[in-house]
């Protein structure tokens, strides 16, 4: 991995090396405003958090 910076951000006097990325959810509009009832779309959206966030964490 290539490093761009020698920087790295500071949050509260910290200083830690990080990556921004950005992943979309293709159709996640019109695939919720179908789903009837808040319970299905917290799934839909938990379910692609925890997958994402599980596949992150092995880079």
């Amino acid at each position: 991995m290539k490093n761009f910076s020698s920087k790295g951000i500071r949050f509260s006097g910290d200083s830690i090396k990080s990556c921004v990325g950005f992943i979309d959810l293709v159709d996640s509009t019109k695939n919720t405003i179908i789903m009837e009832g808040l319970d299905y779309i917290r799934r839909y959206y938990s379910t692609f958090i925890n997958s994402v966030s599980e596949i992150v964490k092995k880079m």
